[in-house]
């Protein structure tokens, strides 16, 4: 898949795998040995609910394989409202994506660490404001 993956991406045709309700891949255990097996260049496309139908931990599979849902090219922007700890991590994995980050607060769990995130966003050029919610 990931050859088949890199080939559209090089047409100009990107492509995610969108794992599904009674299909080859449903489950977490399923989807986890995808994304084991497969590289950087296949995206996931997420469904929270068609993994919950399926008795995953939907919080689990996104801790899990956050950076492979933010790759797709379908993500215009990533709004990161996940647990507090987390928020410098995916704030960063977004950013190397080159996707866009609004952060909920608090941006980071120390200074140091909510400087790195606010430092690579402006090497990305992108405005600091977003990261941040206003409270």
């Amino acid at each position: 898949m990931t050859t088949f993956a890199e080939w559209c991406a090089g047409e100009g045709m990107p492509i995610s795998y969108h794992h599904h309700m009674a299909a080859a891949i449903e489950t977490e255990p399923e989807l986890d040995l995808l994304m084991a097996n497969s590289g950087e260049a296949q995206p996931l496309l997420f469904d929270a609910g068609h993994m919950a139908f399926a008795g995953g931990d939907v919080l689990r599979v996104i801790d899990k394989h956050h950076k492979r849902m933010i790759a797709s090219d379908r993500v215009g922007a990533v709004i990161v409202a996940s647990p507090d700890t987390t928020h410098a991590e995916r704030a960063l994995a977004c950013l190397e994506a080159g996707k866009p980050v609004l952060c909920e607060k608090p941006l980071a769990s120390s200074a140091v660490e909510a400087l790195h995130v606010v430092h690579a966003e402006v090497a990305a050029q992108a405005d600091p404001g977003r990261l941040h919610a206003p409270s």
